[in-house]
């Protein structure tokens, strides 16, 4: 979706005060009156928001909807083209209800009121007692304040529980989920232009979620009523909306409070954040974590992708494996660059109009590249790694820290689910082997191999009968035979490259071996001894010390 599709016409949901042409029959000052409804039975439901005597010619060009009106009649006319005409205006301007007080001018409702107001379908009430017309929009007056102040009385307990929420250190998720929880329905939070920053489902399908606020943001008849108020910027301007979507249940007038009082929470959360970023970065996170949940069908993981704007043919997942330099969790420091990481990079893939969607956490990071026809996966995967690397080095300022590991390129979203898992899977092995820009999922690797295997008895074993007797002869002399044996296989058994890594005279090189093969048992000029030896230290690296 894209355009500034704030203040489009929309379906904005009408509330009632709670005071209704049928509730104000039940006051005991209109009861006093000995109250007749004549005509409009069916129409006694509608909301009054004032009411006023109508002793005055013209009183419909007066109104402005939803008024009750008493009368003695004695400008309603006496002829039936002008009581025609009084019903028939006052219906236009949605006039809620006519009280007629019989008696001072009728002793009978007049026949061609009550048939023009039938016609119209509006409520015309006799009363057959004079009551002082006070003493009625007094008690209707005071219902209308009474249930006002109830009404604000519940926006500021809601208030409260906003105001507490954001003391606490709750977000902007925790805000809008609770307000989702007010209302019974949906919320979404929209920046300006368009693209959804965050939404909060209330237990309605995100498909639905998604379908509803599309229709509501361009005012398709199909769309739901919503209640809707401005999110301000840092300089006090619209800089996106809250909506409320009538999925669950009707809107009524507290959600409209509730709405009210959380977009100006929400404002506050976004200027103490000082970044939507980090709000938008964690709704694509949990996007990706439900596609490798599998919580998605294909349709659905298209309609919540396409609310990013992200749109591909071909995808290509990437998983980011995150180092820290010390043994442990990451500090507060480190997670705050890892952030500016995460933002950094989804700022150069939109500048570089590279569809991606990214979501990072404190273990890894998921990445989603949309591919064209004629992309290559190895370009594409180069770009993204030196990308990746190059923000990881600015913010983190250290090599090996970022794991880049690249999976297989899919067309389904539900083929990318496994693709993320395999991704997913890979990271921890290629943090034990060499070193590279990016690990191919695709490419045969021996340490990702040794690694899945580091908790088989049978490694151990394998390790222990190559190297035992070295390893217990090192554990025993300053003088360790161990490097030479590491520099031996990793040269492939040549003698002079591997005397000129350890700096040695070859005579000195060949007495370290022949003290080695009496260790061993075995002549290291044998290729299977060597390769076994080499698999050996290659595995070991993948062993607990502990165990």
């Amino acid at each position: 979706m894209s355009g500034d599709v704030i203040g489009t016409a929309q379906r904005t949901a009408r509330f009632e005060t709670g005071v209704t042409v049928r509730s104000v029959l039940a006051l005991p000052a209109l009861r006093r009156g000995v109250p007749e409804v004549l005509t409009g039975a069916a129409q006694l439901d509608r909301e009054i928001r004032w009411v006023h005597t109508a002793e005055v010619r013209n009183i419909a060009s007066l109104l402005e909807g939803g008024e009750l009106l008493l009368t003695t009649g004695m400008t309603i006319g006496t002829r039936a083209a002008e009581q025609a005409a009084l019903a028939r205006a006052l219906a236009s301007r949605g006039v809620a209800g006519l009280v007629l007080e019989l008696g001072t001018t009728f002793a009978t409702a007049p026949t061609a009121l009550v048939t023009a107001c039938a016609e119209h379908d509006l409520p015309l009430i006799a009363l057959h007692r004079q009551v002082p017309f006070v003493a009625i929009t007094e008690a209707i007056h005071a219902e209308l304040i009474n249930r006002q102040f109830a009404l604000m009385q519940r926006g500021d307990e809601l208030h409260r529980r906003f105001a507490e929420l954001l003391l606490k250190g709750a977000g902007l998720p925790d805000l809008l989920e609770e307000l989702a929880d007010v209302t019974g329905n949906p919320v979404v939070l929209e920046r300006r232009g368009g693209d959804l920053v965050y939404r909060a489902a209330h237990r309605t399908r995100s498909s639905d979620v998604l379908a509803a606020w599309e229709a509501y943001a361009r005012g398709l008849p199909s769309a739901p009523e919503g209640i809707e108020r401005p999110i301000l910027s840092e300089e006090n301007r619209p800089s996106g909306r809250l909506v409320a979507l009538a999925l669950q249940r009707p809107l009524d007038r507290f959600d409209a409070v509730a709405v009210e009082r959380a977009a100006g929470f929400v404002s506050l959360a976004l200027l103490y954040d000082r970044d939507e970023d980090a709000v938008a970065h964690r709704e694509r996170r949990d996007f990706l974590a439900q596609v490798v949940r599998g919580d998605l069908d294909e349709s659905e993981a298209a309609t919540r992708a396409a609310s990013f704007s992200f749109e591909a043919q071909t995808l290509l997942p990437v998983a980011i494996g995150r180092r820290s330099p010390r043994v442990g969790r990451l500090t507060s420091e480190e997670d705050a660059r890892w952030s500016r990481v995460w933002r950094d990079v989804r700022r150069d893939f939109d500048e570089r109009g590279t569809p991606a969607l990214l979501g990072g956490d404190a273990e890894h990071g998921l990445l989603v590249i949309g591919m064209r026809e004629q992309d290559k996966r190895a370009a594409v995967a180069d770009r993204v790694a030196a990308q990746l690397n190059a923000d990881v080095l600015r913010h983190l300022g250290g090599a090996r820290t970022a794991i880049v590991c690249v999976g297989r390129t899919t067309a389904s979203w539900t083929g990318l689910t496994v693709g993320l898992r395999r991704v997913l899977e890979l990271v921890p092995a290629a943090a034990h082997a060499r070193d590279r820009p990016w690990h191919d999922i695709e490419d045969p690797d021996v340490d990702r191999l040794l690694w899945s295997l580091r908790d088989w008895r049978e490694l151990r074993d394998f390790v222990d009968a190559r190297l035992g007797p070295v390893l217990e002869h090192d554990r025993r002399r300053s003088a360790k035979l161990l490097p030479t044996l590491e520099a031996l296989c990793h040269h492939g058994g040549r003698k002079a490259a591997t005397a000129r890594a350890l700096h040695l005279e070859r005579p000195s090189l060949y007495h370290r071996i022949a003290r080695l093969e009496r260790l061993l048992g075995t002549p290291l000029a044998d290729e299977d001894t060597l390769l076994g030896i080499h698999l050996a230290l290659r595995a070991r690296q993948h062993l607990d010390p502990h165990d």
